[in-house]
């Protein structure tokens, strides 16, 4: 009789062992899909930063047209400073800026 307890005892202890790999496996699945989606959050965080980046660049250029000029010339080159205050007073100049930033975001 003994024997037969002892047996149904294993028996019980090997389902259970059974239930808790099963469980275990779920979870190492839920643990790896949740490194994928953190992964795939830091990456999407990255990217916008990088576009946020370009953006206010390019807010920067239209916020102030003739600094962004000076930075954009050659090394000795001489900033011609009547075109250069009319640029930044044409809002087309300033629409071209905006247009140029948003088609680069596209791709």
């Amino acid at each position: 009789m003994e024997m037969l307890e002892l047996a149904a005892e294993l028996k019980g202890c090997r389902e259970q062992i059974a239930a808790y790999e099963v469980e275990r496996a779920q979870m190492q699945q839920y643990y790896r899909r949740a490194i994928a989606d953190r992964d795939d959050a830091k990456a999407t965080i990255s990217r916008l930063r990088a576009e946020l980046a370009e953006c206010i660049a390019a807010l920067e250029k239209i916020a102030n047209p003739i600094s962004a000029m000076k930075r954009a010339l050659p090394v000795g080159a001489t900033l011609n400073r009547a075109m250069a205050t009319t640029l930044s007073n044409d809002p087309n100049y300033l629409k071209e800026i905006a247009k140029a930033a948003l088609a680069a975001r596209k791709g």
